[in-house]
């Protein structure tokens, strides 16, 4: 018998590792295939990853029970994939293969067996409701091998079922059985008061056929009684075929432009296009508006005429209805689209068009980076600066990195673009580990950076409300009155940041957090954003009883609310969390603003990047202190990149654009910096700061996260890291900690956190390895390790 190397699903320290099981004669496994084995006294899922002649196993190898795939769900790079990211991020390397399968593959699923024209009769009776549920313990082993070579034939498929409701969307469809030519003779046979027969002919005779029966009935408006008339009479046949149920279906389509390059994106196109069949990573630092998604567009033409694929990241799901649009032009139904917001449908079917080569590029978040595109010619990641690229739960991983062990697996080059590299990126570049092309000029003839102004809101004077500068209150009515389009952008969500009592001071707090609850008008309700809490708003103070409570703070439904009091005739529309919620609300929203059904679009950071409207001649931007008060070392960089890519989204058409930033910070370097759209002069100080204090990227940074219900046991344990880490680690690495992490206690949960920081340390690396093996056994404890390396 062959001996399987089967990775199980139990993901402690002590199963991450492969454990062999024979393969029985009746059944057929490949790598990449998802089975059931014993494992101790239970049944668990495992993943077949090798295949050996021998063991080093001394004792009766196990058999597999049960094969759940037909086909490999994993391919090999998946499979190595799997093993980097566990040595990398300190992870389980099963938890990380789930992290590249649709959600439809996770959880308990059953098979079923559809028929496609059968030609062995002998299984025909196993059919007799259609379906056959696909189990191997109730089909003898001559069934199974008859099944598989049917489905080698590709005369029986097989889907998933969750809830037996089976996986896949049909559609009815009608074939004409009469000759195109004839119809006008058909036609002419049928009476003036058949004007429904009259209609079906003549669309048949315009669109061709096959057609959807629900487009006959819905928009042509033929009932469907006429439909089943014909096909009694053998005119037509009925039947129902798959459709993918596909986002792409809902963007809207526009038509391809040819567009003239300029200089700078005709070099860069050059440039890149040179290093095709290699794993170069390029820094594509370009202004905003400078033309970066046409290079990718060109690219991604050019590799794909080539027969190879590419996968193009974005940083936030608001930024992929505009990017469809953009690529669906060029490519049209070849790219996929791959986001959290897909329904688990839509997942599985993007997931099968990309396993079945039926796709070229796919668009979409950081998860998009495992997708089983073979082939890669190319991956870009926009917007690189963003820190969405990386997932901070388990199991952690940063698709950048997995971008550039990509590229590496496949020898394609990798893309990082922004307006605002991350600084590591640019410290690479400059040490020639990546190549740097600048884009200095606007696509625009008439597009030039937009002038910015800064206003100091300890002045008193500069104040027209709570909200808006006198500046900025006076540019938004000017735009208004020239029909031009206005951006406010403030990283707060909701009305009011908390809500007080005027007379005792009693503040409304979550009781699972150490926060404030935020007021949010516009649902009535106190919320937590941290833990989900909430409550209706109290009429009454539960500490004196008083009825005087007072909201502090802004939020974007606050902004909307003070504009509608400026002048009720501005039309607004906000995106933020609360409005985007709902399955294409990111595309409504855009379309909306896009065709001017607002005059000013209200938002947090998903307006501030990506976006392009070329009637926006204002973005305010009304505290740009909210990023710079963050406590994280990388903060100054943070709101230089924000305010820098917010600017961006003005005097992107041909009227000049101007952006007010309002602070209480006017002479901070961050602002200052991005007050001149200065990258280079922000660089070179925040780089002195890093290597004065000893940060990213001139030293690699791990931040641990001790986490119980109990306070004093994790704070007891980081305690017990912090020793354990002092007594094994170099001279070099420093340890930081611990302390109470900047919100102590989430969801009644208390952390502790820990930071080290390093150049070069296997051994503190190992040592890290030891403590997940150790607190294995403890589930009063979380312990929660972050790789900063990047």
């Amino acid at each position: 018998m062959k001996i399987a190397k089967i990775l199980v699903d139990v993901p402690t320290r002590q199963t991450d590792r492969t454990f062999d099981y024979l393969v029985p004669a009746e059944l057929f496994v490949e790598c990449g295939m998802r089975v059931v084995v014993e494992f101790g006294r239970r049944k668990v899922t495992g993943f077949v990853v090798d295949f050996v002649d021998s063991t080093d196993f001394s004792g009766r190898l196990k058999e597999i029970s049960e094969v759940i795939d037909d086909k490999p769900v994993l391919d090999q790079e998946q499979l190595k994939m799997a093993q980097f990211l566990a040595g990398q991020y300190f992870t389980f390397a099963v938890t990380n293969l789930w992290l590249m399968l649709p959600g439809m593959l996770k959880g308990k699923t059953e098979k079923y067996l559809i028929v496609h024209n059968l030609t062995d009769e002998s299984l025909l009776p196993l059919f007799s409701e259609g379906t056959l549920r696909y189990d191997s313990k109730t089909l003898s082993a001559t069934q199974q091998k008859k099944i598989r070579a049917a489905l080698a034939r590709n005369e029986l498929e097989v889907v998933y079922s969750q809830s037996r409701v089976i996986t896949k969307k049909y559609t009815e469809i009608i074939n004409s059985k009469i000759a195109l030519d004839d119809i006008p003779a058909e036609i002419d046979k049928l009476s003036k008061q058949n004007k429904y027969g009259q209609l079906f002919w003549q669309t048949v005779l315009t669109e061709g056929s096959p057609l959807a029966v629900k487009h006959l009935t819905k928009e042509i408006g033929i009932p469907r009684r006429v439909l089943t008339k014909l096909a009694q009479e053998g005119s037509i046949e009925l039947s129902k075929v798959e459709i993918y149920r596909t986002p792409l279906a809902a963007s809207p389509k526009k038509k391809s432009q040819l567009l003239t390059h300029t200089k700078e994106q005709s070099a860069a196109i050059k440039e890149i296009a040179a290093s095709f069949d290699t794993d170069q990573t390029f820094l594509l630092e370009g202004i905003t508006g400078s033309g970066k998604t046409e290079i990718y567009r060109a690219l991604s033409e050019k590799v794909i005429k080539s027969g190879k694929k590419v996968i193009i990241l974005v940083p936030e799901i608001s930024l992929t209805p505009q990017m469809i649009s953009f690529f669906q032009a060029s490519f049209n139904d070849r790219i996929a689209v791959w986001h959290s917001r897909l329904s688990r449908g839509e997942q599985y079917d993007e997931w099968r068009r990309i396993k079945n080569n039926e796709v070229d590029l796919v668009l979409g978040v950081r998860s998009a980076i495992f997708v089983p595109l073979k082939d890669l010619g190319l991956i870009v990641v926009d917007e690189e600066h963003e820190k969405s690229y990386r997932q901070s739960e388990n199991p952690q991983y940063d698709a950048r990195e997995l971008a550039k062990w990509r590229g590496n697996y496949h020898s394609c080059p990798v893309i990082f673009g922004s307006a605002t590299p991350t600084l590591t990126s640019r410290a690479k570049a400059e040490r020639q580990i990546y190549r740097l092309i600048r884009l200095d000029k606007r696509v625009n003839p008439n597009g030039h950076l937009p002038t910015v102004q800064i206003v100091d809101l300890r002045d008193r004077n500069n104040r027209s409300s709570k909200i808006f500068s006198e500046d900025l209150k006076r540019a938004m009515l000017e735009r208004f009155e020239r029909k031009e389009q206005t951006i406010l952008f403030l990283n707060r969500r909701g009305y009011a940041n908390f809500l007080e009592c005027r007379n005792c001071g009693y503040t409304f707090n979550c009781p699972n957090c150490d926060v404030s609850l935020t007021l949010h008008l516009f649902e009535h309700r106190l919320s937590c954003h941290y833990c989900g809490y909430k409550c209706a708003i109290p009429m009454s103070c539960p500490n004196c009883h008083e009825t005087d409570l007072r909201s502090f703070g802004d939020g974007t439904e606050k902004v909307e609310e003070e504009i509608k009091q400026l002048n009720p005739e501005i039309t607004t529309i906000r995106m933020d969390r609360d409005t985007t919620s709902r399955k294409g609300s990111y595309q409504k929203i855009i379309s909306q603003f896009e065709h001017h059904e607002a005059d000013i679009l209200v938002g947090t950071q998903s307006v501030a990047k990506g976006l392009n409207f070329p009637e926006v001649t204002l973005v305010g931007v009304l505290n740009a202190d909210i990023s710079l008060n963050r406590p994280e070392f990388d903060a100054s960089e943070v709101t230089f990149d924000l305010l820098t890519q917010v600017a961006g989204r003005a005097g992107r058409g041909q009227t000049a654009g101007k952006v007010i930033i309002q602070t209480y910070n006017p002479n901070h370097y961050a602002i200052k910096e991005a007050k001149d759209q200065n990258y280079e002069r922000f660089f070179r100080e925040e780089m002195y700061l890093r290597r004065l204090h000893g940060y990213l990227p001139y030293y690699y940074t791990i931040f641990i996260k001790v986490t119980s219900k109990e306070e004093m046991l994790a704070l007891k344990t980081a305690l017990d890291l912090q020793k354990l880490l002092s007594e094994n680690k170099n001279e070099q690495t420093q340890i930081l900690g611990p302390a109470p992490y900047y919100i102590k206690r989430i969801n009644n949960e208390y952390t502790y956190q820990l930071a080290l920081k390093y150049k070069k340390d296997e051994k503190m690396k190992m040592t890290l390895h030891e403590i997940i093996d150790q607190t294995q056994s403890n589930n009063k404890v979380k312990i929660n390790i972050s790789n900063v390396t990047c």
